[in-house]
């Protein structure tokens, strides 16, 4: 549903760089708080393709997604 509504993808920097493996743990009941923190820390290394984020030069690059 938050992919159809903002057209985002895994690799945008938006939540749903978290939020997609997020789901795929839990249908594998694989979820962890640790695994989570890595999932959120990981947009850290990722340029922002939609959002406020997307407008700066350097696309965020190096910052946590502040929506994940």
């Amino acid at each position: 549903m938050i992919q159809r509504r903002g057209q985002a993808k895994v690799g945008d920097k938006t939540m749903v760089d978290v939020w997609a493996p997020v789901v795929d743990d839990l249908k594998e009941n694989q979820l962890t708080p640790e695994r989570i923190d890595e999932y959120i820390l990981a947009t850290a290394l990722l340029r922002a393709a939609k959002g406020r984020q997307a407008l700066l030069l350097d696309g965020s690059s190096g910052l946590v997604d502040p929506g994940s």
